[in-house]
């Protein structure tokens, strides 16, 4: 009898191992809500420009705490945008063009419910200065996008978003380019 349940047994054992591997077990979504997921999101950042080649990148996750629907909770705090420790190397965009658009794509298409953005003159990097920190200047921002104009200077954002379930900060720098002004032909 032990021998003929065996491959029922083993036909179950697989069916559900299917069932958990398809129906959202992935991408660290909790369980039974395939919509809230159990960490929070993290945040990809594009540039559009007239250049054909756009970028996008994977902003650095800063301070940010969530709460799972199983009632587990954690915190994580970072130093300021301004300290980052490491700087922004594998989170630097760099614009080439007059200007451009950025656009703010969350993970697990998890869209948070506020977002709002500052940001600081790339100088003050490195700055322990509590002054410098609180006079980042706001930007617009609508439907997580917003425009950026090359003024020659490099910038360091900050993106604050906001869930039910928690919060987190990220950060990125605009790295501008300078623009070479390319003469117009002359007529004859």
């Amino acid at each position: 009898m032990y021998f003929k349940r065996r491959p029922l047994i083993i036909v179950v054992a697989v069916a559900a191992l299917m069932t958990a591997l398809f129906t959202g077990c992935e991408s660290g979504r909790a369980d039974g809500d395939s919509s809230v997921p159990q960490k929070t999101p993290l945040l990809d950042v594009s540039l559009s420009t007239s250049d054909p080649q756009n970028q996008r990148i994977q902003a650095a996750q800063l301070t940010n705490g969530w709460r799972s629907e199983d009632g587990s909770a954690y915190e994580a705090d970072s130093p300021h945008p301004l300290q980052m420790p490491k700087g922004y190397d594998e989170a630097t965009l760099f614009l080439s063009a007059a200007s451009g658009e950025i656009a703010l794509q969350f993970s697990d298409d998890y869209p948070p419910l506020s977002v709002s953005v500052q940001r600081w003159d790339a100088r003050h990097a490195g700055t322990d200065s509590a002054d410098v920190w609180e006079n980042g200047e706001q930007v617009a921002v609508s439907a997580n996008t917003f425009n950026i104009e090359n003024d020659g200077n490099d910038y360091i954002y900050e993106v604050h978003a906001n869930w039910e379930q928690g919060y987190s900060w990220y950060a990125f720098r605009v790295n501008a380019a300078e623009l070479i002004a390319i003469p117009q032909p002359r007529r004859l």
